[in-house]
């Protein structure tokens, strides 16, 4: 009985990467309630426990919105601060991450994925978009983006509808697009559609997110997942209790928005310069985590909004790397590994245990970094790129503090 249970839970879990959902729906049709499978499960591979103890990566989406500096005429402008980045400042009763700045965005709901959107969003929005994400390792306890659940829109329009709802119940940007019977060519650029009793609908999405898609219908409009570029994926360190599997996209609007935070989840909200931002953590006004931290220093390899622009389409159809970080404890501080570190994969146990070692973090060198110093578990001080080349035809980031703008 044992060797049964340990093959065909291991074939099911790891094999066929079950997770969320799927596992659920899953043990209905075998007619096995979760709790009992994952007993069999953690009796017979006590090492892979902790993917189920510490819980799943929940899915998130989040944006990053660009505009035209003020002090900018065009598009061709050569300016390294032609652009502007809109930032939040999570509220401090916000149970993960009080008081830091990230990009809006939030988890995904099961309205997200509904096929009523099918009746909302044209055939022709499907064209080009595509997330080819890589795989992290075969780790059961991580979702792919591929696998569409039955009975839902693809992964990679319900990830973007994610995005918009969240940018608009968090910033009252409402990314949409009214219905058209024409068919014209996407230009690529976002939009804030203005609709009659926007705060009334605001909190209506909020209370409930299935309320976005009557937010759809009686306003004849559609979310413009068009306009949305692939540009990352980060997922929280897996020593942390609370997790997220988060797909960033990048998306331009010629001009900024006057939007307000939500006061609820959201306390403040700005639109800033890369170094402005960075200008503001690295004196200790403001707080960033790591993914914001490295792709503010990545947007930094851009001096106009014209070339950024154009890199994000023709790279977005490339998919994207997964980027699961590794903390590891060092004796003057904390690092924070990378995939295609050197020395990676060494800790590749961070599943289940957290690593505290007894030496300094130039002690850890190699021929390849790339990797972060903390100073905390949070707060990055420092990014490390040494012969690293990003996959995906991705662009590395400026590295701090030697070849930075700042």
């Amino acid at each position: 009985m044992t060797l049964i249970a340990n093959n065909y839970c291991w074939y099911y879990i790891v094999n066929q990467n079950l997770s969320g959902q799927r596992f659920s729906t899953w043990c209905n049709l075998k007619k096995l309630k979760p709790s009992v499978f994952l007993l069999l499960f953690s009796i017979v591979y006590s090492d892979h426990t902790n993917f189920f103890i510490m819980g799943f990566w929940r899915e998130a989406s989040s944006v990053i919105l660009l505009t035209k500096s003020s002090n900018v005429k065009n598009m061709k402008t050569v300016c390294w601060d032609s652009f502007k980045i809109l930032c939040i400042k999570r509220s401090e009763i916000n149970s993960f991450l009080p008081n830091y700045i990230v990009f809006p965005g939030g988890t995904t709901e099961k309205s997200d994925s509904s096929l009523e959107w099918t009746n909302i969003i044209p055939d022709y929005m499907n064209s080009n978009l595509n997330i080819n994400i890589i795989g992290y390792n075969g780790n059961p306890a991580i979702k792919f983006v591929s696998d569409n659940e039955p009975g839902s829109i693809p992964k990679y329009l319900s990830l973007r509808v994610t995005a918009i709802r969240e940018t608009f119940e968090e910033c009252g940007i409402l990314l949409c697009k009214q219905i058209n019977h024409e068919i014209a060519e996407n230009s690529g650029k976002a939009n804030h559609l203005e609709i009659d009793s926007i705060d009334k609908w605001r909190k209506l999405v909020r209370k409930n997110a299935i309320n976005f898609i009557d937010l759809c219908n009686q306003n004849n409009c559609y979310p413009d997942v068009g306009a949305l570029h692939l540009w990352s994926n980060w997922l929280t360190p897996s020593i942390l209790k609370t997790k997220f599997d988060t797909k960033f996209f990048i998306a331009f609007i010629d001009t900024p928005v006057n939007a307000s935070p939500d006061g609820i989840e959201t306390s403040q909200m700005s639109w800033s310069t890369p170094d402005e931002i960075l200008s503001r953590f690295i004196v200790g006004i403001e707080k960033l985590v790591t993914p914001q931290f490295y792709e503010l220093l990545r947007l930094k390899q851009f001096i106009s909004i014209k070339e950024l622009t154009n890199f994000a389409r023709e790279r977005s159809i490339e998919g994207c790397e997964q980027v699961l970080p590794r903390v590891i404890a060092t004796k003057d501080g904390y690092l924070t590994l990378l995939p295609g570190d050197g020395i990676f994969n060494y800790f590749e146990k961070q599943m289940e245990i957290q690593y505290e070692l007894d030496k300094p973090m130039n002690y850890f060198n190699s021929r390849v970094m790339h990797r972060l110093h903390h100073t905390d578990e949070y707060l990055p001080k420092k990014l490390i790129i040494k012969n690293y080349t990003p996959k995906c035809r991705h662009i590395s980031p400026l590295t701090t503090p030697s070849d930075s703008k700042l």
